[in-house]
């Protein structure tokens, strides 16, 4: 697979934050690094209970409010935001599956080539004719 590029989501080896969690989770995973899904669940329920604790309550219209109003800044999504048809804009990287001379371990696999703009990749909201847009008017 060296040299495979692929667009992903959260690479364990991206950042401070990403390793932070990297090793919470290898600790707990007998040193398995997560992957994005494994960052994405986390980075979800994260925010979801961020929300209910500052709005304090789990009322679901109510925290889907306060999710969409706050950043979700965490190791999966830095700076990210919800948009109004419920969208995770997160920019996500482009990387390439290194080869075995450029890995310095077990977990080193790829290399960040660019980052890739959340706005750069998603279908713009007023092409999306999503139904499910928040019910409150105005």
């Amino acid at each position: 697979m060296q040299g495979l590029q692929y667009l992903e989501g959260y690479y364990w080896d991206r950042d401070d934050p990403s390793r932070a969690f990297a090793r919470r989770f290898g600790a707990e995973e007998r040193g398995v690094m997560p992957g994005q899904i494994h960052a994405g669940c986390y980075s979800a329920a994260l925010h979801y209970l961020r929300a209910v604790e500052r709005i304090g309550s789990s009322d679901g219209l109510s925290a889907m409010r306060a999710m969409k109003a706050a950043p979700l800044d965490d190791c999966y999504a830095p700076g990210a935001r919800i948009r109004k048809d419920g969208r995770l804009m997160n920019d996500m990287m482009l990387v390439r599956v290194k080869t075995p001379a450029e890995s310095r371990g077990e977990w080193d696999l790829v290399a960040i080539e660019r980052v890739v703009k959340a706005a750069d990749i998603v279908r713009p909201m007023a092409d999306g004719g999503c139904p499910f847009l928040d019910p409150r008017p105005g």
